[in-house]
């Protein structure tokens, strides 16, 4: 299946009286963490769609995969500003002392260190 996601967006709705009709309970009687099924309008491509409540009320009314990836992709990364960039430089060379993590050879190794710290010296003897 083929979706074409429009830019707008549309209002996510439960629908109650086809949840009784089709999965036979109320859809308001359920908590925000149900496991259930509900029916519901998708936020992103409009479509009717039958969806878990937890993940609905957790992930917003994404109907599939292709929309839910399509959303993500249409979001704005928080590094593609320069002063967020910037900041994230200054903070590194203020705690680690290089512009980026990978620059970092000091602590090469020392996960092996933690791990025989937490294992017992001899574990790897």
């Amino acid at each position: 299946m083929v979706v074409i996601m429009a830019q707008k967006e549309y209002e996510s709705v439960i629908l109650k009286s086809l949840t009784i009709r089709e999965e036979g309970y109320d859809p308001d009687s359920l908590g925000k963490t149900s496991t259930k099924h509900v029916w519901a309008i998708c936020r992103l491509c409009g479509e009717l769609s039958r969806l878990i409540k937890g993940n609905l009320n957790k992930k917003g009314s994404a109907c599939h995969d292709a929309c839910r990836l399509a959303h993500m992709r249409r979001q704005k990364s928080p590094f593609s500003d320069p002063t967020v960039r910037e900041k994230a430089k200054k903070t590194n060379i203020e705690r680690y002392g290089v512009e980026y993590a990978s620059q970092n050879s000091e602590d090469e190794g020392n996960n092996y260190l933690l791990i025989n710290t937490l294992r017992g010296d001899d574990f790897w003897m």
